[in-house]
């Protein structure tokens, strides 16, 4: 009994697997990348053997009908193509996959009936779209992505590398392939999550053959609507450009979308004085790849030494892997023939050779370097900066320039707007930004040192370029700073508005300050080509029909700019101004302004500032009054209307050269440790001269510790918070070059509203200004051994330092808590607060910054 129970059981298993398998069959093909998935199982009918499948879906390309694990179930083609609407014989363990008549074909399909017992397949719908096989088809589109394995990226629906519109139906863009498997496919439009296939293969473009290889060398291969995937023939980077009217795709290694293709493994790197860093084989600069064999970046060399007028620098296509592994640079090494050969800037390029320990030489600057290992040569392009820079910073000579829908500009190669320095390789300014047309709400720029000499010269551009690692990355305003990389041919993107754009070369990174202005502004500013002029009172003008203040586009028919208003003379505290769409060609030519004159309707009527905004009609010759001050002046030709946002900066401060001057200045630097609300440096006017401001023995500290070089500059008005730089920009005095150097008893200019400070050997100074003249004279009083007036000894509070001058018998140095932190040390590193310093019995109080 117990053999015919198990008999029993078997066959009861049997056949329970039996019917499991045949209720097991699905629907499977490259539409929905060949899964055994619920949305196309069939569901057996009444009629044994009979499967249905009732749904409307879009099916193309290859398909079979199988089970869930192959093995059931598995039907395929009989060797020919399927006719929708007539019933299909299918063969039983085909390994030939199902199409259409028309392989390109796409169905949409009603309903499919697959008759295991006769072995057909009956699919109900209709023929939608025929593309044929590359070379004629219509398809339109408006976005084109790869997916698969480029840039690194992997099989996925949802994600994809965006190729940029070029013309209509064609796409193009700089891409990259790695080593192993480097398939990829074309699709329309991606998916919503990272299982949505049906979505990308309903989208999705591909080769005859699957795994089809695509030539590096330019040449077209084409597709139709197919989920066979791509495969480049050669790693690397390259352009790719997809032709959606001829249905082809191409890849272009050696070019990289505008000059910067790899086609060798090969790394170049210069070692030496180059980028802040010292001759150490472990430590080298990396150029990119811009075409086969061709390295090229730009550099920053720096002097060795303060004696050594030269850098000094070597090629090698390997670092060391220690600071003592010279043997693995002089194995890969390019020298010059005769050690110390110089690079002469924008010379002829000089040759290199295989060898060991030879280097070349050339004066510090800033410069474009490239290392031709087809032709073995090197080259710089520049200008040498500073011949006395060295150990890692120095001057550069880099111009910054934003290109794009930038203060009305387009994308032009050879038009830019310049970013004036603000410190040591930071750049910044206001800048406006525009949305490029009526139908994208976003601006588009990028960055680049050197400015193509044509509309058509991107080479230029691209080889000195900046750009976001992923095209299209957007700036968000006030938001973290972006990073930059050098590259060719991404673009940010930023929502229209005025802003505070700041580029940071050290850090490499792009940032936005202030707020987006209207999302629908286009076209370079707005739809009007209408300029906004302010006459007056303003910027220091005086009231003059050919001389204004341009006020830029910041949405439609809406232009501001901050201004300064001054008084028009010593007995009227108030500055006058008009607004014209048009100036004068003379000082006398009124005509012109009042045909184009925006007026108020009462001549003389004060704008408030932060109030409501003013109405203005077209008139002929009223003015409006405001209070002198540092604006943000906002005129809207839709409302037609003026406003001022600001403060009044001084009711007495008058508009050049009669003026009313500030009661006192501050100086503000490594004087006080650059503390916007220390008033304790205070200038008074000496009586002799109009205008004139002085202070005896003003000490100027190092703003570190060694370089004996501090900076100041000047203000009016001092904050009322340690951090609160923004409340005194209005007030401050400085050069009109960040960094410009105060000699000794040598007149220098100044300029008001400025962010920007001298830079002057730490002394004892004399100071006087003159805003009368706008100059500022620094006579030394006495070394650095001045400072704090102790003859034994003299105290440096610095930024994380103490510094103890002189030769003192014993130097104490105590916490806020009373606890000594150092003894007998004359440089004491030091967290940011308050110490008492004891040097020979005498305590002195200092603040670290």
């Amino acid at each position: 009994m117990r053999k015919i129970s198990t008999l029993l059981l078997l066959l009861l298993t049997l056949i329970a697997l039996n019917a499991n398998a045949d209720s097991d069959v699905y629907l499977r093909g490259a539409f929905n990348s060949w899964g055994a998935t619920d949305d196309y199982k069939f569901t057996e009918s009444s009629e044994a053997g009979v499967f249905t499948l009732e749904k409307s879906f879009n099916l193309y390309g290859e398909f079979k009908i199988a089970s869930s694990d192959w093995s059931t179930i598995d039907y395929g083609s009989n060797g020919s193509g399927l006719t929708v609407g007539t019933a299909y014989t299918m063969t039983s363990g085909s390994h030939t996959n199902v199409t259409f008549a028309t392989a390109s074909d796409t169905c949409a399909v009603t309903k499919i009936t697959f008759n295991k017992t006769a072995g057909t397949l009956l699919i109900e719908g209709t023929i939608k779209s025929s593309t044929g096989g590359g070379g004629g088809g219509t398809t339109t589109t408006s976005g084109v992505y790869l997916i698969g394995l480029v840039n690194g990226g992997a099989w996925a629906p949802n994600t994809g590398v965006a190729l940029t519109k070029k013309s209509d139906n064609v796409y193009a863009d700089s891409i990259s392939f790695g080593s192993d498997d480097r398939t990829f496919g074309i699709v329309t439009k991606l998916g919503t999550s990272a299982t949505d296939w049906t979505t990308a293969n309903d989208n999705r473009f591909g080769p005859a053959t699957d795994c089809a290889p695509v030539a590096t060398d330019g040449t077209a291969v084409t597709f139709s609507k197919s989920t066979n995937a791509f495969k480049a023939a050669a790693a690397g980077k390259m352009l790719c450009t997809v032709d959606m009217s001829a249905m082809t795709i191409t890849l272009q290694a050696g070019t990289g979308g505008g000059g910067g293709g790899e086609t060798t493994t090969t790394s170049v790197y210069l070692i030496g004085s180059i980028n802040g860093n010292a001759m150490d084989p472990s430590v080298g600069v990396s150029l990119p790849a811009k075409s086969t064999n061709v390295y090229a970046d730009s550099i920053t060399v720096y002097a060795v030494d303060s004696v050594n007028t030269y850098g000094y620098m070597g090629v090698a296509t390997k670092l060391g892997t220690t600071s003592k592994d010279w043997a693995t640079v002089n194995a890969n090494r390019y020298v010059p023939a005769v050690d110390g050969t110089e690079i002469v800037a924008n010379g002829a390029a000089q040759p290199m050779t295989k060898g060991i320990d030879n280097s070349w030489k050339a004066l510090p600057g800033r410069y474009y370097c490239t290392v031709d290992l087809s032709a073995n040569t090197i080259s710089l392009t520049g200008t040498p900066a500073d011949t006395t820079s060295h150990g890692g910073g120095g001057t550069t000579t880099t111009t910054v320039y934003l290109i794009g829908s930038i203060n009305g500009n387009a994308m032009d190669p050879s038009v830019g707007v310049s970013l004036p320095s603000i410190s040591t390789n930071v750049f910044g300014d206001s800048i406006t930004v525009s949305a490029v047309d009526n139908v994208n709400k976003f601006g588009y720029m990028g960055v680049t040192t050197k400015l193509g000499t044509t509309a058509k010269d991107w080479a230029t551009v691209n080889a000195n370029r900046y750009i976001p690692s992923v095209d299209g990355t957007e700036i968000v305003a006030n938001g973290a700073a972006q990073p930059m990389t050098k590259g060719i041919d991404n673009y940010w993107k930023a929502l229209p508005g005025r802003y505070y754009c700041k580029v940071d070369l050290t850090a490499n990174t792009i940032s936005l300050t202030g707020t987006p202005a209207d999302t629908t502004s286009h076209g370079g500013g707005g739809t009007t080509t209408t300029t906004v002029y302010l006459i007056g009172s303003i910027n220091g003008n005086a009231m003059d029909p050919s001389v204004g203040v341009s006020l830029p586009s910041i949405s439609t028919n809406v232009y501001g700019d901050s201004i300064t208003v001054y008084a028009v003379d010593k007995v009227n505290k108030f500055g006058y101004m008009g607004v014209t769409t048009k100036l004068g060609t003379t000082a006398k030519d009124w005509a012109t302004v009042n045909a184009n004159r925006y007026i108020p309707s009462v001549d003389g009527t004060e704008i408030v500032a932060n109030s409501a905004a003013q109405a203005m009609v077209k008139g002929i010759d009223n003015s409006w009054k405001a209070l002198p001050g540092r604006y943000f002046c906002t005129v809207d030709l839709n409302a037609n209307t003026i406003s001022l946002k600001g403060t009044p900066v001084d009711t007495g401060a008058v508009n050049p050269p009669a003026t009313n001057y500030p009661a006192k200045l501050y100086c503000l630097g490594y004087s006080n440790s650059w503390a916007p609300n220390d008033s304790s440096a205070i200038l008074l006017p000496t009586g002799v001269n109009e205008g004139e401001y002085a202070i005896s023995n003003i000490v100027v500290a190092e703003a570190a510790a060694g370089t004996g070089i501090g900076y100041l500059s000047f203000t009016s008005k001092v904050s009322t918070l340690a951090t609160d730089w923004d409340g005194i920009k209005a007030y401050r005095y400085g050069p009109a070059i960040n960094g410009t150097e105060l000699k000794d008893g040598i007149a220098t200019g100044l300029v008001q509203v400025s962010d920007s400070a001298f830079s002057i050997a730490a002394a004892t100074y004399k100071m006087v200004v003159s805003l009368k003249d706008m100059t500022v004279t620094a006579t030394k009083t006495s070394g650095i051994n001045g400072i704090n007036g102790n003859a034994s000894a003299k105290i440096i509070a610095g930024t994380g330092y103490i510094r103890v001058l002189g030769e003192p018998s014993s130097i104490e140095v105590y916490n806020l808590a009373g606890m000594m932190t150092s003894r007998n040390q004359a440089i004491i590193n030091c967290q940011r607060g308050i110490y008492f310093v004891k040097v020979d019995g005498t305590v002195t109080k200092v603040i670290v910054r």
